[in-house]
């Protein structure tokens, strides 16, 4: 994950660095999409919000993120 230093739409105060070497490489590479979308300035980044939401909802049911990281999650790229 790289991390910017101004961001568009990524709220950079929320972090995930605490658990995002636990995310599956799908969930991963959709975040850094979603980087490069913001970076980029690409109106596809509320597509990829979606698949990341759509995805990582069922990640919590499984044990593999807590729902407070899941919040977070969508909160960071979501914006809640």
């Amino acid at each position: 994950m790289k991390t910017l230093e101004s961001y568009r739409w990524t709220d950079n105060s929320v972090k995930i660095d605490d658990f995002y070497d636990c995310l599956p490489q799908l969930v991963k590479n959709i975040i850094d999409d979603l980087e490069r979308a913001d970076a980029e300035e690409d109106w596809g980044y509320t597509n990829l919000c979606d698949s990341l939401e759509n995805i990582a909802k069922f990640l919590v049911p499984e044990g593999i993120i807590t729902k407070e990281q899941f919040d977070r999650l969508c909160m960071r790229y979501y914006g809640g």
